[in-house]
């Protein structure tokens, strides 16, 4: 494989041949992301959505009621 066909991580640079997955798509000028990076953004993504739920239910539980409903809360 020549170097001008290897593909490189967008994100941390690290290259097809020292990273266990690539993807991408078209040619090694576009963007590519390896599998770590991958599990990383999963991992952010899933806590701050834990994050967000969590702050979320404290609202909602923190909320007045007024005829047995919750009022409008503004997220």
């Amino acid at each position: 494989m020549s170097v001008n066909s290897i593909f490189k991580c967008s994100f941390c640079r690290v290259t097809e041949q020292k990273a266990k997955r690539i993807i991408a798509k078209g040619s090694k000028d576009e963007a590519a992301i390896c599998s770590d990076c991958v599990i990383q953004c999963v991992t952010v993504l899933a806590n701050l959505a834990s994050i967000s739920t969590l702050e979320e239910r404290a609202i909602i539980e923190s909320a007045p009621i007024q005829g047995g409903e919750i009022t409008k809360i503004s997220l």
